[in-house]
């Protein structure tokens, strides 16, 4: 009897194991089942001095976070402004100076001859920028938001807090302490 428990242990773990390295693969997330594939990023990283390297690892959880909030209130604002205004809302419902700068924006990246990153100007707007839409159309947002006030003030504190983010700093622990304060704040003020 104690055999066959200890096979069933036995199987259960490798299939376990098995799990996760093809969730690990298919999700490209580091769960410490070995190289999820060759890592050219990580290999550039190691020509820099090892302190810079371990602020790499440790900031860039920072910026995923950032990004995935960033993103997704593009899509918000676009989904909600698109809804209520039609396709055309972008040059009724975004103020004229933001209107503006993304604009300024757009012809400098065509003007390098880089590759433009979007086709959708939302996707110009700087983080600040997009709380402005948001609150200049607080009409339409106001069922996603629990507050104006408190939604204003979290974008700000969010805000500040994307510049060590986005100008490659670190964080003291007190500023990553606040940061994710700030990331409960923005999830808190979001209605279901």
């Amino acid at each position: 009897m104690a055999e066959n428990i200890t096979k069933a242990f036995c199987a259960s773990n490798l299939l376990m194991e098995t799990n996760l390295l093809r969730i690990q693969n298919e999700y490209e997330v580091d769960l410490g089942k070995g190289l999820i594939k060759n890592d050219n990023f990580r290999d550039i990283r190691l020509n820099f001095g090892i302190e810079i390297f371990r602020d790499s690892e440790r900031m860039s959880r920072y910026y995923a976070i950032f990004y995935c909030i960033e993103r997704q209130t593009r899509v918000l604002i676009a989904d909600v402004l698109g809804e209520a205004h039609g396709l055309s809302w972008w040059s009724t419902k975004a103020p004229q100076q933001i209107r503006q700068d993304v604009q300024n924006r757009i012809q400098h990246d065509i003007d390098s001859g880089i590759a433009l990153r979007s086709t959708e100007p939302i996707d110009y707007t700087t983080f600040g920028e997009l709380g402005q839409i948001i609150d200049k159309n607080w009409d339409d947002f106001s069922d996603r938001f629990s507050n104006r006030k408190a939604m204003k003030r979290t974008f700000s504190n969010l805000n500040l807090l994307r510049g060590p983010i986005a100008h490659n700093s670190t964080f003291v622990e007190s500023e990553a302490d606040r940061f994710n304060i700030a990331i409960e704040d923005w999830l808190r003020q979001q209605k279901s």
